[in-house]
């Protein structure tokens, strides 16, 4: 009887060593796939993200391959870009409620330099929301700056 409680004993301690071990391969799995979704970005925010990196230095050029031509013609002055000269995005949500469809929204809060021509001239500090349509090949470009 006494080796039956001890074989028992044994096969209880290893079924536990097997559980736990297959239990934290199971969190690392879990985790890897939570970290994995909060990594993805939409499309849109990346497109946006893109387009601040260069407008951070000033890259006017680079910044039109993120935006419409519409955007471009409207927007895009000599030597500044919605009345600044350049902007770094330090903080950007993605609107969720109240998009049309083929729209996506992206609120921005920027650093900046400001043009001479610009009514917020001396300003450092500004928020808006950047507006992105989907185009016909289902890629996003901004199409227009809207405050308020």
């Amino acid at each position: 009887m006494k080796k039956y409680i001890i074989l028992f004993l044994i096969l209880v301690i290893t079924l536990m060593f097997i559980a736990c071990s297959n239990s934290s391969n199971v969190t690392k799995i879990d985790n890897d796939i939570k970290n994995s979704s909060e990594e993805t970005i939409s499309e849109p925010l990346k497109v946006v993200e893109d387009f601040f990196s260069a407008f951070e230095k000033a890259e006017y050029e680079s910044m039109k391959n993120f935006c419409s031509k519409e955007c471009i013609s409207y927007y895009f002055h000599e030597g500044d870009v919605f009345g600044m000269v350049w902007a770094k995005a330090y903080e950007l949500k993605e609107e969720k409620e109240n998009i049309k469809k083929n729209e996506a929204r992206v609120f921005v809060d920027v650093e900046m330099e400001t043009a001479e021509t610009s009514a917020l001239y001396g300003e450092t500090e500004t928020s808006f929301y950047v507006v992105l349509k989907k185009q016909s090949d289902d890629s996003w470009l901004i199409d227009e700056f809207v405050t308020g």
